[in-house]
């Protein structure tokens, strides 16, 4: 899989994606399009951002994800 960032910059990873640490958790819903069935279960870290800001989107997704309400806040 070959990622570029927004500034251009590509990366090539030659396994696949085992644990993500998801620094906007605002952006769940769109990890979730991408990655599929089993995004939930990578995701070992993120910041606090879907709780305090994404209003209903957090406890929608923890009611089908029950894992997400363990995950580690890592700010």
């Amino acid at each position: 899989m070959t990622i570029t960032d927004m500034a251009g910059r590509t990366v090539t990873l030659n396994a696949p994606v085992e644990r993500i640490i998801l620094t906007e958790s605002s952006k769940t819903a769109e990890l979730a399009a991408i990655a599929g069935d089993g995004f939930a279960e990578k995701i070992v870290g993120w910041d606090n951002d879907i709780k305090r800001y994404a209003g209903d989107e957090y406890a929608v997704f923890v009611a089908e994800y029950p894992q997400l309400a363990d995950i580690p806040d890592v700010g």
